[in-house]
Formats: structure tokens, sequence, C-alpha cells
């Protein structure tokens, strides 16, 4: 068991500083480049052109671990990583900032499909729902860390961009320690949007419109909080607010969704997330309570929503397709976080920065309207079938196997043996 310990807590290490320098990097390069002058396009590009590196990753990725196997693998990609996001306070250039964020979101979705195939390779059935929660409270508190850390830097240096490069490079350290066999090679994800569609037609409307808002908002709110504060501490406050409150309201919004139709938790969340959208994109100016509490309800809201609509599906769905209809529903949502930063970006050149948060919350009152369409049209699922909420981060498909639901399950006495 203590083997198992010790391979855990390296790659949970790994995780954190991977997740604490793109948590940084996420707010570093929209405001530097507001602040080099950037045109709102290229801002809002540089949030998808993240999600379309890490998109194509998903199915790139898996044919280059086996080739070179997941070790090597994770030495490159974080190498590369590393270096593409030191690159950006060399190369001051909007359309090589977009081809390096490319870089970095490819990269990232190759770490954390390394990350999550090793844990899952740790799993068992007993422990499976105990790695997921250290996996997720590792990754919120990283991204927490990550946007407080910006609050105490000056984003006109390098200083920034080379502490994003040398937390990502920290965390070759521990996997380079990790000993054993390496985890079973897993093939690349089949992408079929309209079987999911016809499967899970709300999980299917409400995944691409959460991607279309978190990719937004993600890669713009830097730069909506900087305009109004006109303070990058603020900035760096702001974010770390949403993600606070994001990270607070997952576990009692799931735990309540396990009692009452979950339809009925994604409404009220929507609108919820609906009101607090719309109060960002008035206020005009406020003090800085005001706008991080608003920031705090617009996360608490809006962050577990993506969870609350895997939960709502997979209630539908027999134990066999589980992990493939929720791996099918992540890339739904990163299709939708590639479309919402350049959709936000048009909006916001129109009629200003305040109209990001209008669009987010137009959003969420059409998921309301759907789930509401939807609930005439189908009876809710009895308590007694659903499973139980899990709060999955939005990586890669692996993540979903470490759900306590699901079928897999791996042979304790084989890990321990290889460690």
């Amino acid at each position: 068991m203590r083997p198992i310990l010790i391979v855990l807590a390296c790659i949970l290490t790994a995780t954190f500083f991977l997740e604490v320098g793109s948590s940084l990097l996420g707010v570093l390069q929209p405001i530097r480049g507001l602040l080099e002058g950037f045109h709102g396009y290229s801002i809002g590009s540089l949030g998808s052109a993240y999600y379309l590196g890490f998109i194509l990753g998903c199915f790139l990725i898996p044919r280059l671990v086996k080739r070179f196997g997941h070790i090597r693998a994770f030495t490159a990609f974080a190498a590369i990583t590393g270096s593409a996001a030191l690159i950006n306070a060399f190369v001051i250039n909007e359309v090589a900032w977009i081809l390096l964020r490319i870089v970095f979101g490819f990269c990232m979705s190759g770490l954390y499909t390394i990350i999550e195939s090793w844990l899952n390779e740790l799993a068992t059935q007993k422990t499976r729902g105990q790695i997921l929660a250290g996996y997720m409270v590792t990754v919120w508190f990283a991204v927490l860390s990550g946007k407080l850390l910006f609050t105490i830097l000056d984003p006109t240096t390098i200083l920034p961009f080379a502490i994003v490069s040398i937390v990502i490079t920290l965390s070759l350290v521990p996997v380079a320690l990790t000993t054993g066999i390496e985890p079973e090679h897993r093939d690349a994800v089949q992408f079929r949007p309209r079987d999911i569609y016809e499967a899970a037609p709300v999980g299917f409307v409400a995944c691409f419109l959460v991607g279309m808002t978190n990719g937004a908002l993600w890669g713009l709110a830097p730069v909506y909080a900087q305009t109004l504060t006109q303070s990058t501490s603020a900035t760096g406050f702001f974010m770390a607010a949403i993600v606070f409150g994001g990270a607070l309201a997952q576990w009692p919004i799931g735990k309540l969704s396990d009692n009452i139709d979950r339809r009925r938790i994604i409404l009220a969340n929507s609108l919820v997330a609906t009101v607090f959208g719309f109060g960002l994109s008035v206020i005009d100016q406020a003090d800085g309570m005001t706008l991080y509490l608003l920031a705090f309800g617009y996360g608490a809201a809006a962050l577990p929503l993506y969870s609350l609509c895997i939960a709502h599906v997979n209630d539908k769905m027999s134990a066999d397709v589980f992990v493939e209809v929720s791996g099918q529903l992540l890339l739904i949502t990163g299709l939708g976080a590639i479309i919402g930063p350049l959709l936000a970006s048009v909006f916001i050149d129109i009629a200003g920065q305040h109209t990001l948060f209008a669009y987010t919350a137009s959003a969420y009152s059409v998921i309301a309207v759907y789930v509401v369409w939807h609930a005439s049209q189908a009876e809710p699922i009895p308590k007694e079938e659903r499973v139980p909420y899990s709060a999955v981060p939005d990586t890669t498909p692996l993540v979903f196997e470490m759900q306590p639901t699901s079928p897999s399950e791996n042979k304790p006495q084989e890990t321990s043996n290889n460690q």
C-alpha cells in the first residue's frame, strides 16, 4: 500500500505544478496582450487556440504515448509546454502567441492524459472515489493558487512567464522519480456527435453551451476585470473569487442533485448564473468587495454545471457506456470552448467589455429554457436509478474512469507488485 501512496503523491504533486503554471498563464496572457495593445479578436483567439490544441491532443496524443511511453512522453510535453510559456516573453506578437497557445493546449492534453492514466492504474473499485476527490482538490487548489499568484506579479516583466516555465518544469521531478510499470495504453477517442445527441440531447446542448461560456470566461474575464478595475492585483483576486466559488459549491450542489431531479438543479444553477452574469455586465464602477461577491456567486452557480450535466446524462446510461458517453460530452464542451471566446470577442468589439458577461448570461438562459422544455417532455429519473454525483474537471475522457460508478476496475495486487 505504501508504494502506491508514494506514486499517488508524486502524480498529484506533478498535477499541482502543472495546474499552477497553466492557471497563472491563463490570466497572464490576456492581460499582457491587453497591455501590449493586442486586438480583442486576438485575445479571444488565445482562449480558442488553447482548446483547439487540447481537442487535437485528445485524438493524437494516445498514438504518441504508445510509441514513446508515458514517462518519456510526459518529459517531452512538459519541456515543450514550459518552453512555449517562456517564449511568450520574448516574442510579443499576436500570431506567434496564438500558435504557441495551440502548442500549449496540445501538450497539456498529453500531460493530463498521462496523469489520468496513472491515476486510473492506481485506482481500485474501493479507492476510485477517493483518488478522484484527491485529484479534484489538487486541481482546484492549484488553479486558485495560480490566480492568486498573479496578484503579486508585474505582467509587463519576464518574471511571471519565467515562473510559469519553472513550475511546469518542476512537474518533471516527481514523474521522473516514479518507478514501476507504466499505465495501460489507451486508444484514441472516437468522436460521434450525432450518436451522443440522440442518446443525450440535454447533455449535448448544455455541455456545448457550458463550453462556450467557460471558454469565454477563462479567456476574456481577466481583460474584463482589468478594464473595470485598472488593477492587475484586483484582476487576480476577481478570477480567484470565481474559482473559489466554483470549488466550494461543487460538493453541496452535487449532493443536493443526488436527491432532487437533477434537471431542477441544472435549471436553478443556470438561472443563478444568468442573474450574476447580468449583474457583472451592468456594473460600471464597483468597490472590490461587491465585484468579488458577484464573481464568487457567478463561479458557484456556473462552474458546477459541467459536472451536473455529465451526472444527469449518466443517470440515463448503462454502466458499459458510462465512460464513452462522458468522454463524448467532454469533446462537445471543448468544441464550444473553441467557438465561445471568438464569438464573445465579436460582441465585445461592438459593445465593450461588459458584454462578456451579458453573453455568458444569455447562454445560461438558453440552457434554462431548454431544460424546462425537456422536463415537460420526459419524466424525472427515479432517485434509486441515479448515479452518485462526481465533480470532474474538463480535462480528458480518462478522468471519467475514476468515478466510483465506472465499470472498470484495476486489480490492486498487480498495481502493488509493479511499484
